[in-house]
């Protein structure tokens, strides 16, 4: 075997069966299989497998919806319990549309420093 200098000695050993290719090595997908089916049904979720901060992990836009029908939803109140009159009423409504509120704390706060809210917030 050690005299075997050219490509064609090497090709006439591999035939004889002196020399033989063993196949490649490649990582076995079994594993991830097994976890990523437990993921999809919601497994292997918690607070322990979590990176990154929650805002990464859902939609601005589902944040935004949710948190401009909590507006809205304090907005309809006030004016369904006469707190606060409909041109008034609309006049927020708008604004909270605008983006002007970044939270229901700051549209409440907006409200009793312009004078339409008492302290308490209703």
């Amino acid at each position: 075997m050690s005299q075997a200098v050219t490509r064609r000695d090497i090709v006439a050993l591999v035939k004889r069966g002196l020399i033989r290719i063993e196949p490649k090595k490649g990582n076995s997908r079994e594993r991830w299989l097994k976890r990523h089916i437990q993921r999809t049904k919601g497994r292997r979720r918690g607070y322990g497998k979590r990176k990154g901060a929650s805002t990464a992990r859902t939609d601005p836009k589902e944040q935004w919806v949710n948190r401009i029908r909590k507006m809205r939803r304090y907005l309809k109140w006030l004016r369904d319990h006469g707190v606060i009159d409909r041109s008034t009423y609309r006049r927020y409504y708008r604004l909270a549309k605008g983006g002007s509120f970044k939270s229901l704390g700051d549209l409440r706060r907006h409200m009793i420093e312009a004078g339409v809210l008492k302290e308490g917030g209703r």
